[in-house]
């Protein structure tokens, strides 16, 4: 069965004002628009993965990615998650500031094959000989820097739906 959050939040997505009401006066507003605790959770599936789409055509037209040109690395996005500080000693650095640059350098300047993912509109640059890898944005935010082993890495860049880009 349906909770009453379901119903206040349906309530809202049809439009009705809900103030003052009781939950069992909610349903009842809600069966005029075809919806009861029976198929109220099917409802509220449907409205999350419109919703869901919605917002991945929106930034998908907005991420078009250009294949013909690569992004120069601004900077990092978000280096404060645990993620990335397990990262900063793997890789060897004392601090954040000196893993962003080894980041950006290693975009730029590093030795390694290029990959693009349409799928998730990004680029990554892998160094089979050091294990670096890096992934950058099409706006030229480091996202991730690591080291991965090549069997891992062939792995996940066909989960990832990269492809080697070229020039």
């Amino acid at each position: 069965m349906a909770n009453n959050r379901i119903a206040y939040g349906l309530a809202k997505k049809f439009g009705i004002d809900t103030a003052g009401k009781s939950p069992g006066e909610v349903w009842e507003l809600l069966k005029k628009h075809g919806v009861t605790e029976e198929n109220a959770e099917g409802e509220l599936k449907k409205q999350s993965e419109e919703k869901r789409e919605s917002l991945e055509n929106k930034y998908n037209s907005e991420l078009e990615i250009n294949i013909n040109k690569l992004p120069k690395a601004i900077g990092f996005n978000r280096p404060k998650t645990h993620h990335h500080q397990r990262h900063i000693s793997e890789l060897g650095y004392k601090n954040e500031r000196e893993y962003i640059k080894g980041a950006i350098d290693f975009w730029e300047n590093g030795k390694g094959e290029i990959y693009l993912s349409t799928k998730r509109n990004k680029y990554a640059k892998y160094d089979e000989k050091t294990g670096k890898y890096v992934v950058c944005d099409k706006a030229g935010r480091i996202n991730t820097f690591f080291y991965i082993k090549h069997k891992r890495f062939d792995k996940y860049i066909k989960q990832e739906g990269y492809e080697l880009w070229k020039k």
